[in-house]
């Protein structure tokens, strides 16, 4: 079982790298709140289902290259777990996506309470990648 902030972490990153996002979202509390900080269009707080919807329509996005996350470092302690990293994407158009990310995770009882992440907001916002998102959600 998962229980430390830190064995929460490495799951979360594995689990994401293995394309599995319903075992992912399993790391979650019930009462999860992910907190995207910056100033751009989608920062803000967001529950769990929120979260969760989103993750799971990564796998729909038409790449060439999936969407992976390399930890470059981490440290926790019994309360929350603290990584950097690093995300790689391909799309089939030819855009990449790569960006630098920061999260925090909170972790009670071997689940993620609340996420802090950090990321380059000029990339998440001029890459496109959102409008991936919106696409994959209508179905187009």
């Amino acid at each position: 079982m998962t229980d430390t902030p830190e064995q929460v972490a490495l799951e979360y990153f594995r689990r994401w790298n293995a394309g599995d996002f319903e075992g992912l979202c399993e790391l979650f509390a019930e009462d999860m709140v992910w907190c995207i900080k910056g100033r751009f269009p989608q920062a803000g707080e967001y529950p769990r289902e929120m979260i969760a919807g989103m993750l799971k329509l990564i796998p729909r996005f038409d790449v060439v290259e999936p969407f992976l996350l390399h930890v470059t470092n981490m440290v926790a302690d019994n309360r929350c777990a603290a990584v950097e990293f690093t995300s790689t994407l391909k799309f089939r158009d030819g855009r990449e996506y790569l960006n630098d990310y920061h999260f925090l995770l909170f972790v009670e009882n071997g689940k993620i309470t609340r996420g802090h992440e950090y990321l380059c907001t000029y990339t998440a916002t001029f890459n496109g990648i959102g409008e991936d998102f919106a696409r994959v959600a209508v179905g187009a």
